[in-house]
């Protein structure tokens, strides 16, 4: 949204956000099949859902590769050192991407990927932290 619509968001916080194509595993192997229409029915509905995502994740990232820079909006990046789903280095290509952005990286120590469940209290506090940014106050 902030590359399509940059009118409509003022900042952004990224949290365990998987956004580096390089760091994306090489599971077409099976997930190709599992996409087709003719093994897709014998899914559970859950994980369907979880293998359309990710299946379409890593080409989708490869084509946001070059519109990064057109993010303007300060940004958080929010990821735990013990994320076993997003390798933690996807925080350090975020920060690196956002070149016209005052991006703050947060690497949380032990924490894993739940991040929304098990530590709230981390994004309630980002939230706070993106609304008293001074670049976020004039854009108001």
């Amino acid at each position: 949204m902030a590359i399509d619509y940059p009118e409509l968001v003022d900042g952004l916080i990224f949290v365990a956000a998987s956004v580096d194509p390089d760091l994306e595993p090489n599971e077409t192997w099976f997930r190709a099949p599992l996409a087709t229409p003719f093994l897709k029915w014998i899914l559970p509905r859950s994980f369907r859902a979880s293998n359309d995502e990710i299946y379409k994740l890593k080409p989708e990232l490869e084509q946001l590769v070059p519109e990064w820079s057109e993010i303007k909006v300060p940004a958080i990046v929010i990821q735990g050192t013990k994320d076993s789903f997003v390798p933690a280095a996807n925080a350090d290509f975020a920060k690196r991407m956002l070149i016209h952005s005052s991006a703050q990286v947060q690497i949380i120590e032990g924490v894993d990927h739940f991040i929304p469940w098990n530590h709230p209290e981390i994004i309630r506090n980002a939230i706070l932290d993106l609304l008293k940014n001074e670049q976020l106050a004039t854009n108001r």
